[in-house]
């Protein structure tokens, strides 16, 4: 294997597996490395990306194949990521960068820091009371929620920072918003806790692993497709037993 397609081949396989980690979709993964590949005067190119691994070979002119998996242990949604490494993909091909540069570039992206988190608790809260509003819930009930949320997402910020499960740091930030819209009805500070419950929910919602499951299998990622689809039943799953626990160790549910 010569250095350069060596250095290709590591390019795109941790250019892929940054895209993955950070919630961007099979088709648009394959696509960007197809891209570059042909971009580089490389044969051919194939890809096969699931949710945990990526495998890339590349096919070169002299005759040539080298492979590359990479495991993907966590994923999060970070679309600022992702539209990070389109956009170095886009440079290269229009060989704005090298590939040293752009292999330096993917550990910028990688390590490009979040919102303070401060401001992610901020907007638990305010999606929560938003929501909680436009589900018919009153202003108390959006001041409720407005509450619920910093707790919940106090708890999403504690769980995040350890390998919990996707099913129990769910449930658990659905138990913390049941129990505290429960409570808040209790001393009149809510109208109706289903209300509260409903909105404060929605920040949990698999919505995106959702949207992005049934677009594989529409484009015929069956695999992928399946894991996601599979991963937002889990988290829908998780949410409903905090919920239901904890209406249930209060008696609103016999």
């Amino acid at each position: 294997m010569e250095i350069s397609d060596k250095k290709l081949l590591n390019f795109v396989a941790d250019l892929g597996a940054l895209m993955i980690k950070n919630g961007a979709e099979m088709q648009r993964t394959e696509k960007t490395i197809m891209k570059i590949a042909a971009s580089d005067g490389i044969h051919s190119a194939a890809v096969f990306v699931v949710p945990t691994s990526i495998m890339v070979t590349l096919h070169n002119d002299e005759g040539g194949t080298f492979t590359e998996i990479k495991r993907i242990p966590g994923r999060r949604i970070n679309l600022e990521k992702v539209i990070a490494c389109d956009m170095l993909a886009v440079e290269y091909i229009e060989k704005r960068k090298s590939i040293d540069e752009c292999i330096k570039a993917i550990d910028s992206i990688d390590s490009l820091t979040d919102f303070k988190v401060p401001v992610r608790i901020a907007s638990y809260s305010l999606i929560c009371m938003a929501f909680t509003i436009l589900f018919r819930g009153t202003l108390m009930d959006g001041l409720a929620a407005l509450f619920a949320g910093v707790f919940q997402g106090i708890v999403m910020e504690i769980l995040g920072k350890y390998d919990i499960s996707v099913f129990l740091s769910n449930a658990a930030g659905s138990a913390v918003v049941a129990a505290a819209a429960y409570i808040f009805y209790i001393f009149g500070i809510a109208d109706n806790y289903n209300s509260v419950i409903l909105g404060s929910l929605m920040p949990l919602v698999p919505g995106f692993a959702a949207t992005n499951a049934v677009r594989d299998l529409l484009y015929g990622y069956y695999v992928s497709g399946n894991a996601k689809l599979t991963e937002a039943l889990v988290t829908s799953i998780g949410i409903a037993t905090g919920v239901i626990t904890t209406l249930w160790l209060f008696g609103s549910i016999i």
